[in-house]
């Protein structure tokens, strides 16, 4: 039985069991349990339909970065920081998709011509669909490890380039001339008149596109993949029809195709048509509406708090689920919410509430991240009135609600409650701060000479 598939039930109000998770810091357990939910994801098309397995995923990701240390091998007895665990997700990710890619690559060494062609751009498109999920499911991770790992000026990709990565090593470099001889077969079928399918080279072309990664910044598009693996090969081919060709066949579909220069950004948003279906944006544009959608969220402690869709997408994760699967299927279901509790996420939302006609928070143009301009300048200025007395509250509350605008992606309010923390800590000395918040020193006087030595740039700005 599949453990990420819960049994049927009648009462589809029934509120569902909480998706188990393994232990925070046993390795073994994570990877297992994130190796049997990226199978779901892979290998069964209908797996997207259970949002209580893909938050399970989620927080599991969530839960083994902020945890201290893991269960794996420890070097010299020195516990491992939680900024080193992502490391062992990012290999353990890195080395199912390569097995996966490996597999696939089997199956197309037994194909050739249009064939190979037809196959490759059907389990491209499965593989960047699966991409997506994947990188929302690993979205912890792209904030924290992989960020900064990039920032060092690590071959570090974010996780989705990591798919288109490996995609490429793995399989278009061993499969580019066969596929180039595919597309030559199409070529001379069109030429001898026959009907073809003249999408096909089409999409072969935004698909070398989308694998147009600059090593020094990935983000940036170049052509020297597309020109080495695919344009000069066909362009050979078509330069030779075209000696013996007429003005018809100039005319046609693959010498147009060849020619123009499909920008990245038209190739993104044939990639996120291609994901989200073709009313993806008109239901981004829809969720902001003068009758809002309700959705219902699963608390920790199993309680259910119904608030606005608009106002709860100021969590990036939840605007996730609720653009995946759509509003019919979040607004008759719940979103589990493991890392939060009820009395925690009512106060989440009553911040979500009080901003959730500010452009800026809710634009849907700042999906797959805050406008940091945006957030540089609120930095720059006084925290506003409001924002002062939402933060006068207890320590406890105040560190619950970094750790769950954290776990649910909402970058300015854990800006917020991070800067409030800082200024409750700016100007005191290490006794005076254990103090503030109640902390038992635990460390030998060796250990916090050793401390102050390895800190000492710090005191120096």
């Amino acid at each position: 039985m599949n453990p990420f598939r819960p049994a049927e039930r009648r009462d589809t109000d029934m509120i569902p069991q909480m998706p188990p998770t393994p232990n925070r810091e046993n390795l073994d357990a994570t990877l297992a349990y994130m190796e049997r939910g990226l199978d779901c994801i892979m290998f069964e098309p209908t797996w997207g339909a259970d949002i209580s397995s893909l938050v399970g995923l989620y927080s599991t990701v969530h839960n083994f970065c902020t945890s201290q240390k893991s269960s794996g091998a420890v070097q010299d007895g020195a516990h491992r920081g939680a900024h080193l665990l992502g490391a062992d997700l990012y290999e353990f990710l890195t080395r199912y998709i390569s097995r996966y890619l490996s597999q696939l690559g089997q199956r197309f060494q037994r194909l050739s011509g249009p064939p190979l062609l037809k196959v490759y751009l059907e389990e491209w498109t499965h593989f960047t669909n699966c991409a997506h999920i994947v990188h929302h499911i690993f979205r912890y991770l792209n904030r924290h490890w992989i960020k900064r790992e990039i920032r060092e000026g690590k071959a570090i990709y974010d996780v989705y380039t990591l798919h288109l990565v490996l995609w490429y090593k793995e399989l278009l470099q061993p499969t580019a001339d066969r596929l180039s001889d595919g597309v030559a077969q199409l070529v001379e079928q069109a030429r001898a008149g026959e009907r073809i399918d003249d999408g096909a080279t089409k999409a072969l072309i935004d698909v070398i596109l989308s694998l147009e990664l600059d090593e020094s910044d990935p983000a940036r598009p170049v052509r020297a993949v597309y020109n080495s693996i695919l344009e000069l090969p066909i362009r050979k081919v078509v330069d030779t029809f075209i000696q013996t060709a007429n003005m018809t066949f100039r005319e046609r579909w693959i010498i147009e195709d060849l020619q123009s220069d499909i920008s990245w950004l038209e190739v993104e948003d044939k990639l996120g048509t291609i994901f989200f279906g073709s009313e993806y944006f008109q239901q981004l544009s829809d969720s902001i509406t003068t009758h809002p959608t309700k959705i219902k969220l699963l608390t920790q402690d199993l309680t259910v708090v119904e608030v606005e869709q608009r106002v709860a997408e100021h969590s990036v994760l939840i605007k996730h689920l609720c653009t995946f699967f759509g509003e019919k299927i979040v607004s008759r279901h719940y979103i589990p919410l493991p890392g939060v509790n009820e009395v925690v996420l009512r106060k989440v939302l009553e911040w979500c509430n009080h901003y959730k006609s500010d452009d800026h928070l809710t634009s849907t143009r700042h999906y797959n991240g805050w406008d940091e301009d945006f957030v540089n300048a609120r930095e720059k200025t006084n925290v506003s009135e409001w924002d002062q007395k939402f933060v006068q509250i207890d320590q406890e509350m105040l560190f619950e609600i970094i750790l769950a605008a954290n776990y649910l992606d909402i970058k300015p309010l854990l800006d917020l409650a991070c800067l409030t923390v800082a200024n409750m800590i700016k100007g005191k000395s290490a006794d005076e701060i254990r103090e503030t918040f109640n902390i038992t020193n635990d460390f030998t006087p060796e250990e916090e000479e050793q401390i102050r030595r390895e800190n000492e740039w710090a005191e120096d700005r």
